[in-house]
């Protein structure tokens, strides 16, 4: 289990996070922070945030493209693979994030270089204590340990 701190007297969770550039980087890894977004499908980073990891050329001839849901706005932005993302105590591999600033209004960008989404909070189990600024993650039992843990007990 990761425990993760917030402050709870904010109007959003700003979570930090790492991700990894590709094996010809440069620069191998970047902290950045990232908003965590229940209500968007997938992660979201700032072109900034990832540039000089060696992802410019997936970002320019990126493998496809999504639509994405702003508050206001129908955006379609390229999709890259991140090779290793560090966030909430937990390590996946070869996340898809989608590229592209954000912004509050049409002028003013959001406090923080984008956002955590389903596509990485759906592969753990996760409590929020907001009385607290807290948030627990947790690795959840793969399927097939579930199973055989149910095989026992009938016996």
């Amino acid at each position: 289990m990761s425990r993760i701190l917030f402050n709870n007297n904010s109007s959003a969770i700003f979570i930090d996070c790492r991700i990894h550039g590709t094996s010809d980087s440069v620069n191998n890894a970047r902290n950045i922070k990232l908003v965590l977004d229940t209500g968007s499908t997938h992660t979201i980073i700032s072109p900034d945030a990832i540039s000089g990891l060696g992802y410019d050329q997936d970002i320019l001839n990126p493998k496809t493209h999504k639509d994405m849901f702003t508050v206001s706005d129908k955006v379609t932005c390229p999709i890259i693979e991140i090779s290793h993302f560090h966030c909430m105590g937990q390590i996946v591999k070869g996340l898809e994030v989608g590229i592209y600033n954000l912004y509050v209004n049409q002028f003013e960008r959001v406090p923080a270089q984008g956002l955590l989404g389903m596509n990485f909070l759906n592969k753990f189990d996760y409590k929020i204590t907001f009385s607290k600024g807290l948030i627990e993650v947790y690795k959840p039992k793969s399927i097939n340990q579930n199973k055989r843990s149910r095989k026992r007990r009938r016996r």
